[in-house]
């Protein structure tokens, strides 16, 4: 049976992430996921999919796909794909994108600069009146506020946003219709009214623990900086933070008491190289509005680009990020051997499409 594309976006989104990474990696081959889906199995071997993957791509429940596509329409969800001109461009720079974002609200707020705020769910009430004054203080200087609609330093965080404009994305670790925690569903809706509610997963889906950490490297991904605002030392801001990192994004910090526990975690990261930060003008001191990304060309332009090379080439670029990569990271991402990565990443070079910097390699696609 043949399904709209969204549907086997949809289906997709059930693969292994491994398995993901192939089939994106064929999408530069096959087009449309309808293409990949229905071609023969003879052809995906020829793309390096493997028997098991084979069977594992049968295993894909499309009934189950069809009912989430019916509920995303019943409750005015859009679901945003990777091949889709409205996909925010900073996040497909990270290395893990999520295939497709469900989401609900004013996506004009994706077109601001953001900045991730995040924080112990337990803060001082120094920290939430902080929280809330940077968030509203970057709001109104133009800034979209990232953030995980957790209690404490989050709400504060969405809640500052939203004495402004209204400008933040609160994602999730739930689907869009399983707000968690639940004093947060009012907050919710008024994100939803005024700002965006974004997960990348089902939107009938439930908290899972392990969900938390995958939606925190969006927030990141999302965002030109990550703002932590009280944390301890073993937290969920920290993980957001060492992705920001990872990510080639700005950390900031706010100092704190020493007596705190709190403040452990922000001090850390300042040891580490985190921005010290006292005030919203350290923010805007620090930060470069003019990134990486500005050196991007428009995604059209940059399709035509990559149709001009090989499969082998397109597959090395995929292993690349637009933020400082380095080449023990392409290494170990494509599994192939020093000498073939550094042939692979010369050809690129000469092609205008990746650039060496200090640190490692920046993809210009």
């Amino acid at each position: 049976m043949q399904y709209t594309d969204q549907i086997y976006w949809i289906g997709a989104s059930q693969l292994p992430s491994a398995l993901v990474r192939k089939f994106l990696l064929a999408l530069s081959y096959f087009k449309t996921p309808q293409n990949f889906f229905l071609a023969d199995p003879q052809v995906l071997t020829q793309h390096n999919f493997l028997c098991k993957d084979l069977a594992r791509i049968k295993q894909i429940d499309w009934q189950s796909a069809l009912k989430i596509q019916n509920v995303c329409e019943e409750n005015q969800i859009q679901i945003i794909t990777q091949q889709d001109v409205r996909y925010p461009s900073c996040l497909l720079e990270i290395f893990d994108a999520p295939l497709l974002l469900y989401v609900k609200g004013n996506l004009d707020v994706l077109n601001f600069p953001s900045m991730a705020m995040v924080g112990t769910r337990h803060p001082s009430c120094f920290g939430s009146e902080q929280a809330f004054q940077f968030a509203h203080s970057l709001e109104q200087l133009g800034f979209t506020i990232n953030s995980g609609l957790a209690i404490g330093i989050d709400g504060a965080s969405h809640r500052g946003a939203l004495k402004g404009d209204g400008k933040t994305c609160a994602i999730l670790g739930t689907g869009l219709l399983s707000i968690y925690p639940k004093q947060h569903i009012a907050l919710a809706q008024e994100i939803q009214a005024r700002g965006l509610l974004i997960s990348e997963f089902a939107p009938l889906m439930g908290p899972r623990k392990d969900h938390f950490p995958r939606r925190n490297r969006i927030i990141s991904g999302l965002s030109l900086g990550v703002l932590v605002i009280e944390a301890a030392l073993k937290s969920g801001s920290l993980i957001t933070a060492r992705l920001g990192m990872e990510q080639g994004r700005e950390v900031y910090a706010m100092p704190g008491s020493i007596q705190q526990t709190t403040s452990r975690g922000c001090h850390w990261l300042i040891r580490q190289g985190a921005t010290l930060v006292s005030c919203v003008q350290d923010i805007t001191d620090e930060l470069c509005l003019t990134s990486s990304a500005s050196m991007i060309p428009d995604r059209k332009i940059a399709e035509n680009l990559r149709q001009k090379l090989t499969e082998q080439q397109r597959e090395m670029l995929y292993f690349v990020d637009h933020s400082v990569t380095s080449v023990d990271t392409i290494i170990m991402r494509s599994g192939l051997t020093a000498a073939e990565v550094s042939s692979m990443l010369l050809q690129l070079e000469l092609k205008n499409c990746v650039k060496v910097v200090p640190g490692g390699i920046v993809k210009l696609l």
